[in-house]
């Protein structure tokens, strides 16, 4: 059975509303998979092998609802837990990273980084580190991290 916008609730009363309304769904900005855009990454140089690296990303939820990142992995490190620094310098891990819904989070600003441990090469200026990233429901986000060359 094939319906109309009119069999649907939608009355429109002339072409030129259905118009206006194709053209601003047609204008509506595109979502990241999942609701979730990650940019700002970057991860400070480290000089040995064995030592631990930080990692810093800002990550956008354009979802209705709230977003938890609970994993990353990456083949650069045994393990990556997320760290939050408080008062004088003490840090604490997180089991999971509330992105709140419709907004953002700049983990550096707020206090939060990546804390690669165990690492299986040293970082260097220009690198890319390949993350993965879990969120809610299981939902696997890929990224890339670059060490930059000036920070």
């Amino acid at each position: 059975m094939c319906h109309t916008l009119r069999d649907i609730g939608m009355n429109f009363p002339g072409r030129a509303s259905l118009t206006l309304w194709l053209v601003m769904l047609a204008a509506a900005p595109a979502v990241s998979a999942h609701g979730l855009d990650v940019t700002g990454r970057w991860a400070a140089d480290v000089a040995t092998a064995d030592g631990t690296g930080a990692v810093y990303l800002t990550i956008v939820n354009d979802a209705y609802h709230p977003e938890y990142l609970y994993n990353v992995s990456t083949p650069v490190a045994a393990r990556v837990e997320v760290h939050r620094t408080l008062t004088k310098g003490e840090m604490v891990r997180v089991d999971r990273l509330e992105i709140p819904f419709s907004d953002s989070i700049d983990m550096r600003k707020a206090g939060y980084h990546l804390m690669l441990i165990g690492l299986k090469r040293p970082l260097n200026r220009g690198d890319e580190i390949s993350l993965e990233l879990t969120f809610s429901d299981a939902r696997v986000q890929k990224t890339q991290v670059t060490v930059p060359d000036n920070r």
